[in-house]
């Protein structure tokens, strides 16, 4: 199934997360309760609004998925319809997030069926020992569906299965307990005399693993900005994304390993900065930062035949995707 949300540029929620019901008829047959109806969400992100989620049956090949322009205008109507005073058109659109779901069939009306339980295939059973092939649905069951099948691979080998340490071991940067807390403490502890924005951005994206982020502050040899400067920090998060997290493209950095490009396109002064340091730290050449920045533009469609101030991103599980198409 493809999935797709819209990032809009207004903040249609200043502080909550609201729940509106569509009013196209939607059967989930998996469900105890019929609600006749799908249910979108808008949540507050980044200083816009992250709206969602619609789904439509792909059967294609899921190298192929593209996201179409009236893709997104049917979410729109959808949205529009819901809750009319929103009045949103697609010059509100900022940024697409796209994907694929695994689904068990079509529903009455036509849509996906999402699946909703992981499933582990031991293909033993068809003469290749050893292949394991797993089917997750969601990020919140993956630990356990990823216990699930190293316990399998024990199996397979005759051997009783160690009990697990990853459901009381905390993730990388997890040494929290209670995060408001954790939160408000660090903020207070003010590290090189950082203001409390940075702090929370910081805490929000690395937890308790942001002081690791700020180690790269000293690497900065070019002096072109103090410890204290929002830009040193961001040069660490690019440098940090690179030598710990293993970002060999621009791309990773701007869409996976830090927020710069999560909201829409951050400006080209941001992109060039990033791009700079790694360049700087991977020995790319001037020409290997151009193509770098060619290719994230891309998929905000700067530089091309929409304008930065009317362009939509995409960016899907398997790459950029681009629309052709000038938004009116």
């Amino acid at each position: 199934a493809k999935a797709m949300n819209l990032v809009i540029r207004r903040p249609l929620c200043q502080t909550y997360a609201v729940g509106i019901s569509t009013q196209n008829p939607y059967r989930d047959s998996d469900a105890l309760v019929n609600k006749g109806s799908r249910l979108l969400f808008i949540a507050p992100w980044r200083g816009k609004s992250l709206v969602g989620t619609s789904y439509a049956v792909w059967d294609q090949d899921p190298d192929n998925l593209n996201i179409t322009e009236q893709d997104i205008q049917q979410l729109l109507d959808d949205i529009n319809q819901a809750w009319p005073s929103v009045k949103l058109n697609q010059a509100d659109v900022a940024f697409v997030h796209g994907g694929l779901l695994p689904r068990t069939g079509i529903t009455e009306t036509g849509e996906p069926q999402l699946a909703k339980h992981y499933q582990i295939f031991d293909h033993a059973k068809e003469e290749l020992p050893g292949l394991i092939s797993v089917v997750g649905v969601k990020y919140t069951t993956a630990r356990d569906v990823a216990e699930k099948v190293v316990d399998q691979v024990f199996r397979s080998w005759g051997q009783k299965p160690p009990n697990s340490l990853s459901s009381v071991t905390p993730i990388y940067g997890g040494h929290i307990e209670q995060f408001e807390v954790f939160l408000q403490t660090e903020i207070l502890k003010q590290p090189y005399g950082l203001g409390q924005e940075v702090m929370r951005r910081l805490v929000y994206n690395y937890g308790s693993a942001y002081q690791d982020v700020l180690l790269y502050l000293e690497q900065l040899s070019d002096h072109s900005c103090t410890p204290t400067d929002d830009l040193a920090v961001f040069k660490a998060e690019v440098l940090y994304g690179v030598v710990e997290e293993m970002a060999q493209t621009l791309g990773d950095v701007v869409f996976r390993r830090t927020e710069l490009g999560s909201a829409g396109h951050p400006g080209n002064e941001a992109l060039r900065t990033c791009a700079e340091v790694m360049g700087a730290e991977l020995g790319w050449s001037q020409s290997q930062i151009e193509l770098e920045l060619d290719k994230v533009n891309h998929i905000f469609n700067v530089g091309g035949v929409l304008s930065q101030d009317k362009s939509i991103g995409i960016e899907t599980l398997n790459g950029p995707v681009s629309l052709s198409q000038k938004i009116r």
